[in-house]
């Protein structure tokens, strides 16, 4: 809309020159122009809220997390778009080795890949994260309703929103303990607050990434809860994973307080997180609540405020 254009403009230009710091970090990371494009309108399309806090990270860093986060969603998709199960292992198989030519300099024909090509020339150390993430996807495809516990959720979050994070924050050069700590806090978080906002879209599909110790524990059926909108108890236990990611992100932003602006800006989907769940607690864990389809002017707002108390 408006205001978010208007915000993009202060915050930097959203076209590919003045977005991707002019040609300086096509010679340094020898991607393409069309890559980079194809990277970044795959983020806004596809993944809002991540590409809004992606304009406040440095000029430099955002290609690089924007290759990163259009690698995240080919991964995602895979589950969307194939319904075949061997057919989706293979697709996770290709981009597996992909990343591994991608890592050797000799990325597949395909702009994402180029794109993480060029990133992991200039950040190897990311390798390791996206890896996880690949990893993360094909533990997802064992779950045919529901996984069984928090451990599996805690892993997925951490092992998908986490690894993101930690990138990010090779790519703005904030490698510290302290740091990585505080993404790692702040991916769980967001990690939760994904399993949550996804819950009507997976309900749809078949499936929950509620696990089944917690629905359990609320007496919300299974049968129920893939067949009707909103079963019985399905608050409760909402408002109980809900608290757990509130808990992950008051560590995480504790720490976060104590780091650099770089870093900063890095973990800014923090505020993605803080924005949801006050709103998902306004709407008395309702998940279903209409309220919570469009937090983006409050996203917005969150940006600025973090962005005006110290990002830059």
């Amino acid at each position: 809309g408006r205001t978010e254009a208007i915000m993009a403009a202060r915050v930097g230009k959203v076209r590919l020159g003045a977005r991707v710091g002019h040609m300086g970090f096509l010679r340094t990371y020898a991607a393409s122009a069309r890559s980079l494009e194809h990277c970044v309108d795959q983020t806004r399309d596809l993944d809002r809220e991540r590409y809004l806090c992606n304009l406040f990270l440095p000029p430099t860093a955002r290609p690089v997390v924007f290759a990163v986060h259009a690698f995240n969603l080919e991964l995602a998709r895979v589950r969307e778009t194939v319904s075949e199960p061997t057919i989706r292992r293979m697709r996770l198989q290709w981009w597996r080795d992909t990343l591994e030519s991608a890592a050797r300099g000799r990325p597949a024909a395909n702009p994402t890949a180029e794109a993480v090509a060029a990133a992991l020339s200039a950040h190897p150390v990311m390798r390791p994260w996206l890896d996880r993430m690949i990893e993360m996807r094909e533990l997802e495809l064992e779950i045919e309703l529901q996984p069984a516990d928090m451990v599996w959720v805690d892993a997925y979050a951490v092992g998908t929103a986490g690894s993101l994070l930690h990138c990010a924050l090779e790519a703005v050069g904030a490698d510290s303990d302290a740091a990585h700590d505080a993404a790692a806090h702040v991916g769980r978080a967001h990690g939760l607050v994904t399993a949550l906002r996804g819950l009507p879209h997976h309900q749809a599909q078949g499936y929950t990434h509620l696990p089944r110790t917690l629905t359990e524990a609320h007496d919300v059926k299974l049968r129920d809860l893939l067949s009707s909108r909103q079963p019985a108890n399905l608050d409760s236990a909402v408002a109980e994973l809900a608290s757990s990611a509130r808990r992950s992100l008051a560590e995480g932003d504790a720490i976060l307080r104590t780091l650099p602006p770089a870093a900063r800006a890095a973990l800014a989907p923090a505020a993605v997180c803080g924005t949801y769940l006050a709103a998902l607690a306004r709407a008395g864990h309702d998940i279903f609540d209409p309220r919570l389809r469009n937090l983006r002017l409050r996203l917005l707002g969150s940006l600025v405020a973090r962005n005006l108390l110290g990002w830059r």
